[in-house]
């Protein structure tokens, strides 16, 4: 498996888990700084990691599946507790 897919991978599943902590949390502000902290991770993840160093591969790699996974979980834990 190539590092590119392993940070793919990587922040699907930060974003799965930070989607379902969010859910719980009613503020958007702390919400919006933890979803920022946790990407900041994945880059230093990827850094020292996987060994990518700080380029734009490790910026841009995955920033979508990491929204998308943390929205949809989001939305899905939601639905299931309300």
């Amino acid at each position: 498996m190539d590092v590119e897919d392993k940070l793919l991978i990587v922040r699907g599943i930060a974003g799965s888990i930070l989607g379902f902590i969010t859910a719980f949390i009613p503020d958007v502000i702390i919400t919006l700084t933890s979803l920022i902290l946790c990407y900041i991770v994945t880059l230093f993840v990827a850094a020292y990691k996987f060994k990518m160093g700080f380029k734009r591969v490790s910026y841009t790699k995955g920033a979508m599946t990491f929204i998308i996974a943390w929205f949809l979980i989001l939305i899905l834990t939601y639905n299931i507790i309300v």
